[in-house]
């Protein structure tokens, strides 16, 4: 297949946009950045330009356009959703009905969008039976190989997982921002896993919020421990935390302030952490040329496998526990 021509949809950096990067990454993985969808023609051409001005080399600026239907005439094969939370369902929709694979920003589907795993379910269903790939960016699932390195073990098997994170959002958002992150390892540890069998949240204030559950496949179990702490970090606090454990030995994620690298750290041990955006956007425009791949998360032309839905499911999940608790 040629270079994909992929279109960005809501690529501009107005919070925790990772626009910019998706076009260097998917420009780097060999396809090319033609169209960029905002809200209005001037955010669209904001956003169209910073883009451009992460592809290294002369690579042109993208078409910016407020219109779906010109964004569409461009002659897409993929989108990326890049829009704020509970705002993707319509346009995941728009690209199916053009032909195009997608690649969407978590949560997949988030308030005020209703009925997600129904709908999930029915995305994942109907992307299959058109033969395209339908994925959601879930980055940490990137980072297992240097974990493993870290813990000396492989992670298949686990009986417990826990995460910590710290995220710029608060209350019921941070949980769609950061729960995603934990529930996407999770899969990964155990692909079989179908959702939780027992949910609790502790709260100390709706910023600081310990997530504990068990989540059960048909023969297998794990126990699940997630933190998040929304709490205002002070202004020379660094970079924001996060740690990962797996049976009980944590491994803390580092960034290194004067060129943001990525590494693991374990005890005084050091481990450098590719990164995992770039990964995950080389391995889907890997798929996308070529379709007859089975994708992470659908099987083109074939029964999904249900990550996608389950995964929606588990989210809705503690969306449900958090508001019965507060």
């Amino acid at each position: 297949m040629k270079a994909p021509r992929v279109g960005l949809i809501g690529a501009r950096r107005a919070r925790q946009g990772l626009g910019p990067f998706f076009a260097r990454d998917l420009v780097a993985a060999g396809a090319k950045v033609v169209a960029v969808l905002g809200r209005t023609q001037e955010s669209a051409k904001e956003a169209a330009a910073a883009a451009a001005n992460m592809i290294e080399g002369d690579a042109e600026t993208p078409a910016a356009t407020a219109d779906t239907e010109a964004f569409f005439g461009h002659e897409l094969d993929a989108v990326c959703v890049l829009t704020p939370a509970g705002t993707h369902g319509d346009l995941v929709e728009a690209a199916l009905a053009h032909g195009c694979h997608v690649l969407a920003e978590k949560p997949f589907l988030w308030y005020p969008e209703i009925d997600w795993v129904e709908r999930a379910t029915q995305l994942e269903d109907r992307f299959a039976a058109a033969g395209l790939a339908l994925e959601v960016n879930a980055q940490w699932p990137w980072t297992l190989p240097t974990l493993e390195e870290a813990l000396g073990r492989p992670v298949a098997g686990a009986r417990s997982l826990g995460m910590g994170m710290q995220p710029a959002s608060h209350g019921l958002q941070m949980i769609g921002d950061a729960a995603p992150h934990p529930l996407s390892v999770a899969q990964a540890f155990d692909p079989s896993l179908t959702g939780f069998r027992e949910l609790r949240i502790d709260a100390d204030s709706e910023n600081d919020l310990w997530i504990r559950g068990t989540l059960a496949g048909p023969n297998s179990e794990l126990e699940i421990e997630i933190h998040l702490d929304g709490r205002p970090l002070a202004p020379d606090a660094g970079p924001r935390a996060a740690w990962i454990s797996v049976d009980g030995t944590r491994v803390d994620r580092c960034i290194r302030p004067r060129d943001y690298a990525l590494f693991f750290r374990r005890g005084s041990a050091v481990f450098d952490l590719p990164d995992p955006l770039t990964l995950r956007v080389a391995d889907f425009v890997s798929r996308i040329r070529s379709v007859s791949l089975p994708t992470a998360e659908i099987h083109a032309g074939m029964t999904p496998d249900r990550t996608l839905s389950r995964r929606v499911g588990m989210l809705k999940s503690i969306a449900d526990a958090f508001g019965a608790s507060t």
